[in-house]
């Protein structure tokens, strides 16, 4: 039940945003000047639904070096190097439940429509919209066939190009899925990706999602035995892991997951939402 009242919250708080209750929230546009630039498959943008927004804002600026510029009362993009990189959504706590957060990535696609009606087919559903949001586009947030978070938007003014990557973006996402075959299937049908097989541990099927011959996502399997719900991580480019773990725990976060190759972590922030660091592979690391 608590699950449920979790995700009813966050999604009138996107809601909200989409339908435009408050009138001065601006999502940032994807591309300006706009351009007709499509890259379908592409993670272009992600929100954080948090109902303490200011830790949330605190944890990120601290960590990433990102600049918070309040949209609204409800609503925050944050900044790199002048850039729009992410957004914080205010989702106000459903009584009896305990405050969480999470991240959700957005997905470019050419028409909404056809992804919602093929999200259905393959056995996932459309947990909010579509909506029509100014300067964004049309937007809609998913659930895959397991129960996963992603969003969709159609953007209004071009996919953003792919360009080399600054310390503080988002530089990859990763699917946990527990049926590997199901998430396969699901996501090669909704996003068109062409799935090839990537390194893992000894018994797991793990892959790449590929689209115009870039990496677009990966995915991995959940152990047996992990209590962790299939869900979808998003992983921002830091000069250093082991830096940022350090820092990140004076701040308030803590930290799940490590790996070493890649030079990788999965933290917690201060208000218990899921996001992933890694390091460019040419650096060595520390």
């Amino acid at each position: 039940m608590q699950r449920n009242f979790l995700r009813a919250a966050l999604f009138t708080a996107l809601a909200l945003v989409a339908c435009g209750a408050d009138p001065v929230i601006r999502v940032p546009a994807l591309n300006v000047p706009a351009t007709a630039e499509s890259h379908p498959g592409k993670f272009v943008w992600t929100d954080l639904f948090t109902a303490d927004p200011a830790a949330s804002q605190k944890f990120y600026a601290a960590l990433f070096g990102w600049e918070w510029r309040a949209q609204g009362t409800e609503y925050a993009v944050a900044y790199v190097n002048g850039l729009p990189v992410a957004g914080a959504v205010h989702r106000p706590t459903v009584k009896g439940e305990t405050a969480r957060a999470r991240w959700i990535g957005f997905v470019a696609v050419t028409d909404l429509a056809a992804t919602i009606k093929s999200v259905s087919a393959q056995g996932g559903r459309t947990a909010l919209g579509p909506r029509d949001i100014p300067d964004r586009g049309q937007v809609a947030v998913f659930a895959d066939a397991e129960g996963a978070l992603f969003g969709g938007v159609q953007s209004s003014s071009g996919d953003p190009a792919d360009y080399a990557l600054a310390d503080g973006e988002w530089a990859w996402a990763q699917l946990l899925a527990g049926d590997v075959a199901k998430a396969t299937d699901f996501y090669r049908t909704v996003f068109g990706y062409e799935v090839q097989a990537a390194p893992g541990a000894a018994g797991q099927k793990n892959a790449y999602f590929m689209r115009e011959g870039f990496a677009r996502a990966g995915l991995a399997q959940l152990a047996e035995k992990s209590d962790r719900k299939p869900q979808w991580l998003g992983f921002i480019r830091v000069t250093s892991v082991a830096d940022a773990i350090a820092k990140a725990k004076t701040l308030g976060g803590s930290v799940l997951y490590e790996s070493t190759s890649p030079r990788a972590a999965i933290l917690a922030d201060p208000t218990g939402a899921a996001v992933g660091i890694i390091e460019p592979a040419n650096t060595g690391g520390k």
